[in-house]
């Protein structure tokens, strides 16, 4: 289709050799050919034919072409002068002020694309597609609160980017933004099901988690390991959402993708242990445990198994060393029991 267009603005400029805006079209269709030397000439005439005009007249079209094909060339400077150029010319339109903001960002001047927005954001009505751009910005300058309260915008006015949900999970579970999380992301994945990011779900998943709703959490990870039968992360969590709510089904059924996607993982051998001792099968369990102990000593829920592994086999002073190495590592760690096994390991 293409190859169509360039012969037919071939033939339209036999017969208008002095048609900057076919000039402009014959640019686009060189671009998307790949020929940049060829969009370069074609440009170039279209901008000596403006400029000889009786009268002149700023062309913002022309400028951001010029731009294109500048930055396409990665001249990034000239493109950036391009780009101002054409938003001085209409400063109506938000493609010429995100091409700027993208050129500066090129550039490596983040803080000059940030401060640019900033200024410009009222006069486009606070437009989602520049919050957006401007909390990617943020993000990259480490501004993470900044940029989830510009990302949670972008939800707020009703715009469903699956990428900007993405993000905004991953900071909502980072900035501990648990409950708006859920409450903003739930509609999100409502209204577009399986269009939306399996790390988005995950990370709902881990907010609702740290809200205490274990079971619509446990939902959604069943929903998206159907969905995703090879996401290992996301059976990971369901079988640990499995194991802190002792939830035995949950768990085993966590356990049996994690042993498939992911055999060797030290998580994989803690939910291992959690099975066999759900299954009575006490040395496997404690294989498993003494193998993630090596690997990882400070893990407070493997003490509290290896606890566990102790009280079966009627040892309570192991039973009481891992309790209370388990306390040391995380007090809060729920397998530490409460009751009389508290006094055993009071300090």
């Amino acid at each position: 289709e293409t190859d169509e267009a360039v012969a037919f603005l071939d033939d339209a400029l036999k017969w208008d050799s002095e048609n900057v805006e076919a000039y402009i079209l014959l640019t686009q269709c060189y671009l998307e050919q790949g020929k940049i030397a060829a969009a370069r000439r074609a440009i170039d005439r279209a901008a000596t034919i403006a400029a000889a005009q009786a009268e002149p007249v700023e062309n913002a079209d022309l400028a951001s072409m010029r731009g294109v094909v500048a930055e396409r060339a990665q001249r990034y400077d000239e493109a950036l002068r391009y780009y101002h150029q054409a938003r001085e010319s209409d400063d109506t339109a938000v493609d010429y002020l995100v091409s700027e903001v993208e050129c500066l960002v090129a550039l490596s001047r983040p803080e000059e694309a940030a401060e640019l927005l900033r200024d410009h954001l009222p006069d486009y009505d606070n437009n989602p597609t520049l919050q957006a751009l401007l909390g990617e910005i943020e993000l990259s300058m480490g501004n993470e609160e900044d940029a989830a309260r510009l990302f949670r915008l972008v939800f707020v006015s009703g715009h469903d980017d699956p990428v900007i949900a993405e993000e905004y999970a991953w900071l909502s579970v980072r900035l501990g933004n648990y409950a708006d999380a859920v409450a903003l992301l739930q509609p999100i994945i409502d209204r577009n099901k399986d269009k939306v990011p399996a790390s988005v779900i995950r990370a709902m998943a881990t907010c609702m988690l740290a809200l205490d709703q274990t079971e619509a959490a446990k939902m959604e990870l069943g929903k998206l390991v159907d969905r995703e039968p090879d996401d290992v992360q996301a059976w990971f969590l369901l079988a640990m959402v499995g194991i802190v709510t002792n939830d035995p089904h949950t768990a085993h059924r966590g356990a049996a993708g994690v042993r498939r996607l992911a055999p060797g993982d030290p998580r994989t051998l803690l939910i291992s242990a959690y099975v066999h001792l759900q299954q009575d099968e006490v040395p496997q369990a404690r294989r498993d445990v003494d193998r993630l102990l090596a690997l990882d000593e400070t893990d407070a829920m493997a003490h509290c198994l290896r606890a566990i592994i102790a009280g079966r086999n009627r040892n309570p002073v192991l039973a009481r060393q891992h309790y209370r190495r388990a306390k040391q590592i995380d007090s809060n760690c729920a397998w530490i029991p409460d009751g009389e096994m508290q006094d055993w390991i009071r300090e």
